[in-house]
């Protein structure tokens, strides 16, 4: 009997030892791990600031076709460019659209690329950036700080900072495009195409290079081609579209 006992816990040590053998030859899989953090920089000890992160996901769902657009679903930020009134005659931006946080200005809110600064627009005098020269299809994120940051950027973060982080290491090539148009007919539309390219593997090949290309065209909209704005009479008050104080 106890000869019997031997042999069968040989038998059940030979066979546990052989599935923990097996199991020490497969390979682990290792997994990865996504860290996304801030690139804007702030003062040690200052405390969590509100940064707003708008990752690739987040842009493409809300089908904006511009940087200006897309800084318009923001909250707490505006961005303005061409004028749209049909009053504003000989008005011009000169294709600039600029950026401002809780109404202080464009000149104080900073707008960099990858943490660096940009060179203001010379056609909008020289003190605001010209977001319309970042490509839309080029974003891998956006970091926005909706509190002060000058003691760290100076008075230009007042308001705020903004932050376009690009895409780093793109492979391939990407193209698209999209059409808008009004309700209404005549004027108004809308078109953009883009394309991205990219060749080499940070990892691998130790290199990347990465070209962008977006084209945009607004029609023109005129007040004529409105029956809201096309007279400066609206009856039958004869109210006037221009100023508040031309009726009589």
């Amino acid at each position: 009997m106890p000869h019997d006992q031997t042999r069968l816990s040989r038998s059940l040590m030979l066979a546990f030892g052989g599935g923990m053998a097996l199991a020490a030859t497969l390979p682990a899989q290792a997994q990865q791990v996504v860290i996304t953090g801030s690139s804007i920089k702030q003062i040690e000890g200052a405390g969590a600031l509100p940064v707003l992160t708008l990752n690739r996901a987040d842009i493409e769902r809300t089908g904006v076709q511009t940087v200006e657009q897309l800084l318009q679903t923001i909250s707490a930020m505006s961005s303005s460019g061409q004028t749209q009134l049909s009053t504003a005659v000989g008005i011009s931006t000169y294709g600039e659209s600029n950026v401002s946080l809780r109404g202080l200005g464009s000149e104080r809110t900073l707008v960099l690329v990858n943490g660096q600064r940009l060179a203001a627009f010379a056609g909008g005098g020289g003190s605001t950036v010209n977001v319309n020269n970042i490509p839309l299809a080029a974003l891998e994120r956006v970091e926005v700080l909706k509190d002060g940051a000058s003691a760290v950027y100076g008075s230009d973060a007042v308001a705020g900072v903004v932050n376009f982080i690009l895409q780093k290491n793109f492979q391939g090539i990407q193209v698209g495009g999209t059409y808008g148009t009004p309700t209404a007919s005549g004027g108004g539309q809308q078109y953009q195409a883009n394309i991205v390219a990219g060749i080499g593997d940070l990892t691998k090949d130790r290199f990347n290079v990465t070209g962008s290309l977006q084209w945009n065209k607004n029609q023109d909209l005129l007040g004529i081609d409105r029956e809201f704005s096309k007279t400066a009479n609206k009856p039958p008050y004869f109210e006037s579209g221009a100023t508040g104080q031309g009726n009589i």
